[in-house]
């Protein structure tokens, strides 16, 4: 498969945050994981991507083409979910819906969204005023899935919800990308849903792209070692937490890490991001 996103020099500059991207690239039917600490240029990241804010940008392809959002048909296969849906407070959810599906026409099955405002016990005589923010998160979900989507930007998405809602929004996600191929890029601070659906992860600090691969390639990088153990030497290339040290493997002496290749386990995504937060002190200069 190829890359369904490509993009080069992505620069937006406020007078006190940068967001300054060099690369992204990502695969067509990936769930790729944004994560990065309060502030990090998550949320920028993907207002820019959504054309939500203005950006400066040396090439932005989609498909292989060249991204104008001016065109319907990118737009009709681009998703977004925010974690707030504000906008029309007055507005009924069923006039909204009538909206989505005037506009999407074709591309738009009420099959998919009656299915979903079922599973999501979801009242469409409701005022969006009048729903809760985690309830606000599901009717938007109700929106992008019930349209032939390809791409799907999502912030914080699962912020919210109750566990068993969490757990069917992952699962759809992974249907669609598995059955459907769509690609979904999302941000979130909970690093358990990260780790549960995501196939590529982007590390993301003070508006630099710091770490992207596969999570499987990630998780074989990085383990936790206890700093009793004797005769470890690992110079200043690991971050102390608790009991035990976090290390890159790629920072160790292949001796050093044959010698201990037994006292290795395996981090957790909250422990590689305490690593990654401490070890790079990045400083976003566009």
């Amino acid at each position: 498969m190829g890359n369904i996103i490509e993009i080069r020099n992505l620069k937006k500059v406020y007078k006190r945050f940068s967001l300054c991207i060099d690369k992204i690239e990502i695969q067509e039917g990936t769930i790729t994981g944004l994560i990065g600490k309060n502030g990090a240029g998550k949320t920028t990241l993907i207002n820019c991507l959504m054309n939500i804010i203005d950006s400066t940008y040396d090439e932005y392809t989609f498909n292989q083409k060249e991204l104008n959002y001016s065109d319907f048909k990118f737009r009709a296969e681009i998703g977004y979910v925010g974690d707030s849906f504000d906008a029309y407070q007055n507005i009924k959810l069923s006039d909204i819906t009538n909206f989505y599906k005037s506009v999407y026409g074709d591309k738009w099955s009420n099959e998919k969204y009656n299915s979903y405002m079922e599973l999501f016990d979801l009242d469409a005589t409701k005022k969006v005023s009048e729903i809760s923010k985690g309830m606000k998160i599901k009717y938007q979900f109700a929106l992008v899935l019930s349209r032939e989507v390809k791409f799907l930007l999502l912030d914080e998405p699962t912020s919210g919800l109750d566990p068993i809602i969490r757990e069917d929004i992952l699962s759809i996600l992974q249907k669609e990308s598995k059955k459907n191929k769509v690609t979904v890029l999302f941000s979130s601070h909970i690093t358990e849903d990260v780790e549960r659906i995501a196939t590529d992860l982007i590390f993301i600090d003070n508006g630099r792209i710091i770490l992207h691969s596969s999570l499987h390639s990630i998780k074989s990088r990085f383990k936790i070692i206890d700093k009793e153990i004797t005769g470890l030497k690992l110079g200043s290339n690991f971050v102390q937490q608790n009991d035990f040290f976090i290390i890159d493997t790629m920072n160790i002496d292949e001796n050093m890490l044959d010698r201990y290749y037994d006292h290795l386990k395996d981090c957790d995504l909250s422990q590689i991001l305490v690593y990654v937060n401490g070890e790079n002190n990045v400083k976003s200069n566009c």
